[in-house]
C-alpha cells in the first residue's frame, strides 16, 4: 500500500510559486482521491481560485483534499500536510529505492504525506467510537499566502467544530513541536531607468538602494538578538537581492527581501525596522510586509500520556521541541485549532539542493505506525 501511495505522490512535480497555478498540484490530488475512493474511502476535493488571492494574476484552480468517514459520530483528529514544494534550482529526478527517497519534496513534505495517507487508510474502517481521523492535504503552503489552509478553515467550519486537534506532519525528526515562531518579512522593490553603463545617470537604481541594503543588514543582526525564554532566538536572513542581467547595462528594477522567524510580538520588530530601515528606503519604492505573531500551545496531561505511550509502542521516546520554520500549524493554532507538528525527516534537509533532500523509507513506515498507535490509544483511553 505504501509503495503505491509513494508512487502517486512523487509522480508529479508540484513546485509552487506566488501568483501562479501549477496544474500538477491538482492532478496529483485527483489521482490520490481516485485511489482512496477505490478503497471505499470518502474523499473530496475542495477547489478554490488563486484569482481571489492574487487579483488579476491568475484564475487557475488549486484544491484541498479532504478524506473522512461521514458516518463518524465522535470527534475528529486531523492528519494534515501540504502537497506543494518549493522550486528546485537545478534539473533533477526523484530517486526511489527500497531504503530512501531522494529529491525535491521528499522531506518537505511528501515523505510525511505518504506515511500520513498510509496510516489514514489503515484506520479508516476501524470502528472508533470516540475519535476518527481526517486526512487533509492542502495546496499553497509554500506560496500564494497559505491559500489552501485558509480556504479549509473558511469552508469546513462544521468539521472544525468537531475537531479535537490536528497533527501537522512537517519534518521534525519525530519531535513534537508545540512552540511556533512567527514571521516578520519584507520585500522592497524600486523601479529605475535602464541605460548603458557608458552613460550612467546620477542615482541609478542600484546606487539608490545601497544605503537601504546596509540598513537591512544591520536590522537583521539586531533583530536576531531578540530572544524569548521558551521560543529561543529570532532566526532569519537576507533572502533576496536581485537587480541587473548584464555588466554593461544599467538595470531598471531592484528587489530586496528578508525573512525572520520571530519569537516576540511583531510590533517589537516593526519598531526596530522603522528605526533602522525605513528612513533609508528610497522614495517611490514598493514595500510589501508580512507579520504574524508567534504562538505556543500546551499539551494537557492526558494527551501527553497518550503520546508518550504511542511513541514508546513505536520504539521511540517522546521529545518536545520548538519549530524553527513557519507552517500551517501556526495558522491553525492562531485560529483556535489546537495543532502539534510532528513528522519524519530532518528539517535541515528541507529546501536544500534536491540531491541532498532525502528521507528514509523506514522512517515513513515508522510515522504511519506512530499515527495509528495515537488513534488506537486515544480511543482506548476514553
Amino acid at each position: 500500500m505504501l509503495s503505491k501511495i509513494i508512487k502517486i505522490i512523487f509522480s508529479y512535480q508540484t513546485d509552487n510559486v506566488d501568483g501562479k497555478t501549477n496544474q500538477n498540484i491538482l492532478a496529483c490530488q485527483k489521482e490520490l482521491c481516485i485511489f482512496l475512493n477505490k478503497l471505499g474511502i470518502h474523499c473530496e476535493l475542495d477547489l478554490y481560485s488563486l484569482n481571489k488571492i492574487k487579483k488579476g494574476k491568475n484564475d487557475g484552480m488549486h484544491a484541498n483534499l479532504i478524506a473522512f468517514n461521514p458516518k463518524s459520530k465522535g470527534s475528529f483528529i486531523i492528519f494534515q500536510g501540504h502537497i506543494d514544494t518549493v522550486p528546485a534550482f537545478s534539473t533533477h529526478e526523484v530517486v526511489i529505492n527500497e531504503k530512501e527517497i531522494r529529491g525535491r519534496g521528499s522531506v518537505d513534505m511528501k515523505g510525511s504525506l505518504a506515511g500520513t495517507t498510509d496510516a489514514f487508510i489503515e484506520i479508516y474502517h476501524k470502528n472508533y467510537l470516540n475519535y476518527s481521523p481526517i486526512l487533509l492535504i492542502t495546496a499553497d503552503e509554500e506560496a500564494n499566502s497559505f491559500a489552501g489552509i485558509l480556504n479549509f478553515i473558511k469552508n469546513y467550519k462544521n468539521i472544525l467544530k468537531k475537531t479535537e486537534f490536528v497533527i501537522n506532519g512537517e519534518p521534525t525528526n519525530f519531535e513534537v513541536h508545540t512552540g511556533f515562531r512567527g514571521i516578520f518579512g519584507c520585500t522592497i522593490q524600486k523601479k529605475g531607468e535602464e541605460g548603458h553603463s557608458a552613460y550612467p545617470k546620477k542615482g541609478t537604481v542600484i546606487e539608490d538602494m545601497i544605503p537601504m541594503i546596509k540598513a537591512i543588514n544591520k536590522f537583521i543582526i539586531k533583530a536576531k538578538k531578540i530572544k524569548d525564554r521558551k521560543l529561543g532566538d529570532t532566526i532569519g536572513a537576507f533572502t533576496v537581492i536581485n537587480s541587473g542581467h548584464k555588466t554593461n547595462q544599467l538595470p531598471g528594477n531592484f528587489l530586496a527581501g528578508f525573512n525572520l522567524r520571530t519569537v516576540k510580538c511583531f510590533q517589537k520588530y516593526e519598531i526596530l525596522f522603522n528605526e533602522l530601515v525605513k528612513r533609508n528606503i528610497p522614495n517611490g519604492s514598493k514595500i510589501e510586509k508580512i507579520s504574524i505573531n508567534p504562538i505556543s500551545i500546551e499539551i494537557n496531561s492526558r494527551y501527553r500520556r497518550i503520546l508518550t505511550k504511542s511513541f514508546s509502542e513505536s520504539g521511540k521516546k517522546l521529545k518536545e521541541g520548538i519549530a524553527r520554520y513557519f507552517s500551517e500549524a501556526n495558522i491553525l493554532n492562531r485560529n483556535g485549532i489546537k495543532t502539534i507538528a510532528c513528522g519524519p525527516g530532518d528539517p535541515k534537509l528541507a529546501h536544500v539542493n534536491p540531491e541532498k533532500e532525502v528521507i528514509k523509507i523506514k522512517d515513513i513506515k515508522k510515522y504511519s505506525e506512530l499515527l495509528q498507535k495515537i488513534m488506537d490509544n486515544l480511543n482506548q483511553n476514553d
